[in-house]
């Protein structure tokens, strides 16, 4: 077996991603854009425009304005966002605290 020099076994264990729940720490990333775009296009599709940088991407949808819902809403809206972009529910779920 070869040996490697200190500093290149260093770069290979850097270069591995860290897990979190079932997912790789690229893979949350890679979700979390997926569930941001679709959580985008609800909001232009409930309120006709792109949300402002204070308003939140779930959102209580009974509402005339932008108001964060409770959890209950946010779970299901972030498990329909998850179901539609085909990513893992579970680690979301943990990520978001809804579990």
């Amino acid at each position: 077996m070869q040996t490697y020099p200190q500093e290149r076994r260093n770069l290979r264990r850097a270069d591995r991603s860290r897990r979190l729940g079932n997912c790789r720490q690229g893979n949350i990333e890679s979700a979390l854009l997926k569930i941001a775009s679709v959580r985008f296009q609800a909001f232009r599709d409930r309120f006709g425009r792109d949300p402002y940088p204070d308003e939140p991407l779930f959102f209580d949808p009974g509402m005339d304005h932008p108001v964060a819902p409770g959890s209950a809403v946010m779970r299901t809206q972030l498990l329909a966002a998850a179901s539609a972009t085909r990513s893992d529910q579970a680690t979301l779920l943990k990520y978001f605290g809804l579990e």
